[in-house]
C-alpha cells in the first residue's frame, strides 16, 4: 500500500486511479496481504462474500464503476483512454516479466487486468495519520511554536513526533499501534 500512497502523495490533489478486473476475488486469495487488508478482516473484508457485496454496493453506490471495456472504464472515470490502456498493459507485462519496473512492487503482488468487467475508482488524500504529528517533548507535552510545553496537553502514537514523516509502512501491520503503547508505557513510567 505505501507503494501506491506514496506515490499519488506526488499527483495534483493526491489522487490515483485504481483498476481492477473481474478475477479480484481470486487474486486477493492468491496475494499474501497483511493488517486490515486481508481476509479474516472484520467488516468488508471478513470473508469473499462480504467483499463482493461491498464492491457491488459502491458500484451502486456510483463509488466504483464497472465496464466491459477499458475505453468505457476510461470514460466513467474521465481519464484518457490511450493512457489506461497503456497502464493496463505495462501491467500485464509486469505480470509475464515477473518484474515490476514502475514501482517496484513485489512480483507475487503484480496481478493481470483482463478479464472484463474492469472496475475502477479514483482514490486520494493520505494515509491513516498525520505522518508528521505534534512536536512534543521526551514528557509528551505538546510543544508550541516556541518549543514550549502546552500545559495538560500530550499526544502519543501516530499524533506525536513525526515517526511516520515520509511513508506508514504496511508490510509492517500494528507499527502504529505499538509505537502509541511505547509511548503510552513511557508517560506511565514517569
Amino acid at each position: 500500500m505505501n507503494l501506491f500512497v506514496n506515490a499519488a502523495a506526488k499527483e495534483p490533489g493526491y489522487l490515483y486511479a485504481m483498476i481492477w478486473d473481474d478475477d479480484y476475488v481470486e487474486t486477493l486469495e492468491k496475494v499474501h496481504m497483511l493488517g486490515c487488508t486481508r481476509y479474516g478482516f472484520p467488516g468488508y473484508m471478513k470473508d469473499k462474500e462480504a467483499f463482493v457485496a461491498d464492491t457491488e454496493q459502491h458500484v451502486k453506490d456510483g463509488l466504483v464503476v464497472k465496464a466491459d471495456t477499458l475505453e468505457e472504464l476510461a470514460e466513467k472515470l474521465n481519464l484518457p483512454a490511450d493512457k489506461l490502456k497503456e497502464a493496463v498493459a505495462n501491467n500485464n507485462q509486469a505480470v509475464i516479466d515477473h518484474q515490476d519496473k514502475e514501482f517496484g512492487k513485489e512480483a507475487y503482488r503484480i496481478t493481470p487486468i483482463k478479464k472484463k468487467p474492469y472496475y475502477g475508482c479514483i482514490l486520494g488524500g493520505r494515509i491513516l495519520c498525520t505522518f508528521d504529528g505534534l512536536r512534543i517533548n521526551t514528557k509528551m507535552e505538546v510543544l508550541d511554536e516556541n518549543h514550549d510545553p502546552i500545559p495538560g496537553l500530550y499526544a502519543a502514537g501516530n499524533d506525536a513526533g513525526g515517526f511516520f514523516w515520509g511513508s506508514y509502512n504496511d508490510r509492517v501491520p500494528g507499527l502504529a499501534a505499538s509505537y502509541a503503547h511505547v509511548w503510552l508505557g513511557n508517560l506511565l513510567l514517569d
